[in-house]
């Protein structure tokens, strides 16, 4: 029989200075190498999903028998369960470990958000697991026709809006965080109508729904709302404006200044001018306003170029975007009034 080992699935840590892979012997032992040396014991298998904490100094990874799945940190096997969401592993800014457990229930099988060892309620079936940056977790929590958004493992709530299976938004400190939900429309929820749609902000529940925006610093709130026909502007709490479309919202780095990008649609709703408006205050009307930053954001394993209209200069006096006069484009530098 041969003995000759097989590395594979190399994982680096973020800051590239950890390796953990696992290795096939061709038998039913598999040991998981941490920085060329071995940790935990040999397992039945071990899952390609190895995971580092985000200052590398903690690993977790799947790992099981015939009939039982386990998580493995640092070496030392948990708990074992029916099964574990694969990708549902995650880690806090601070190195805590949650995931998603299948465990076995009278009727079915159910599932059981972990944390720190801790199993939180059951539910048919969970999704969404996260941390937020100051380090609460959240998840999503599906019980018969009862929909739960679950902070810490408390319930927040038993509506949140699933219709097009959006997920949660943090704010960027952590400090806040918001979600579309509806009214209980009956036998068949999936035909709520739209305006039995709510927004949940920090578990209270909003008159008026839209994707939300926060201020850099965490402390104002804006989101926008579209009846099918205009769309509002509402900034803490005050809606202040209508329009026929709304693009590109941003907040100034202190939080002061709010803008965004309004257009007039024809009847045929095809876009006939644009202007930026600074605090609820429209500026002048242009034909067009087209983007004048641009930067690079990373998705997943994907790095996309994203453009941008606006942006403020760093004292905050001005607001600066591009416009197009007729076959001309124009740097615009507005000042803030």
């Amino acid at each position: 029989i041969s003995t000759t080992r097989f590395p594979e699935f190399f994982v680096f840590s973020s800051d590239g200075k950890r390796v953990a892979y696992r290795v096939d012997s061709g038998e039913m032992g598999r040991p998981l190498f941490l920085d060329g040396r071995p940790i935990g014991e040999e397992y039945d298998y071990i899952e390609s999903n190895i995971l580092f904490s985000p200052d590398g100094k903690r690993v977790a990874f799947l790992a099981g028998t015939e009939d039982t799945t386990f998580v493995v940190l640092d070496g030392v096997a948990h708990k074992g369960y029916l099964g574990i969401t694969w990708d549902s592993m995650t880690f806090s800014p601070d190195g805590r470990l949650g995931y998603v457990a299948e465990i076995d229930s009278p009727e079915s099988s159910k599932e059981r958000a972990v944390v720190d060892g801790i199993e939180g309620p059951e539910y048919d079936y969970i999704r969404d697991l996260a941390f937020t940056p100051d380090g609460r977790f959240t998840y999503f929590g599906h019980k018969e026709r009862d929909r739960y958004f679950v902070v810490n493992h408390e319930q927040q709530d038993d509506g949140f809006f699933d219709r097009n299976y959006p997920s949660f938004e943090f704010s960027p400190l952590g400090g806040h965080f918001a979600y579309p939900g509806e009214k209980n429309c009956g036998e068949v929820r999936d035909l709520c109508p739209d305006e039995g749609i709510y927004l949940v902000v920090d578990g209270q529940k909003r008159k008026n729904w839209g994707q939300p925006i926060w201020s850099p610093d965490d402390k104002r709130f804006a989101h926008l709302q579209f009846d099918g026909k205009k769309s509002s502007v509402w900034l803490d709490d005050q809606m202040i404006g209508t329009y026929d479309i709304v693009e590109n919202t941003a907040f100034s780095w202190s939080g002061k200044h709010f803008a965004y990008v309004s257009g007039n649609l024809s009847q045929y709703r095809w876009m006939i001018s644009q202007n930026v408006v600074v605090n609820g205050k429209p500026g002048k009307t242009y034909d067009a306003i087209y983007p004048l930053f641009r930067s690079a954001e990373t998705y997943a394993f994907d790095t996309m170029i994203v453009e941008t209209e606006l942006g403020f200069e760093p004292e905050e006096k001005n607001v600066i975007y591009g416009a197009r006069i007729g076959n001309e484009l124009w740097r615009i530098v507005d000042e803030i009034k």
